[in-house]
């Protein structure tokens, strides 16, 4: 019994057509951020003129954020990892504030301390 080859069709008849290569697209991350920052900072300017010409989006887009809410507020788990996001990026806020004013603070003290 012959062994199939790979290139062979389902029928059992070889495939004779030269495949196509295909390149690797390479994703830059840049150009990606660029075309977000360009539909959302459009997005405020058109939010009315696309609710009004998709409100089956709108309201699709709504109740998928409410229901995300809903789920991760209803999860005490869940909660939890939000409640614990949320005090570190409070956390991390305070410090670099703190850190600015301190600075701030030091560099306005620095005459009293050199005399």
């Amino acid at each position: 019994m012959k062994a199939e080859n790979s290139e062979s069709y389902a029928n059992g008849t070889p495939d004779s057509s030269p495949k196509p290569k295909h390149k690797k697209m390479r994703i830059d991350p840049n150009e990606i951020a660029r075309k977000a920052k360009v539909v959302l900072s459009a997005l405020p300017a058109q939010f009315d003129a696309q609710t009004k010409r998709n409100p089956y989006a709108a309201v699709g887009i709504a109740f998928a954020v409410g229901a995300g809410a809903g789920i991760v507020l209803s999860s005490r788990v869940l909660r939890m990892v939000l409640a614990s996001g949320l005090t570190y990026i409070a956390t991390e806020v305070g410090k670099t504030y703190l850190r600015q004013a301190l600075g701030d603070f030091e560099k306005t003290s620095s005459p009293r301390a050199s005399a």
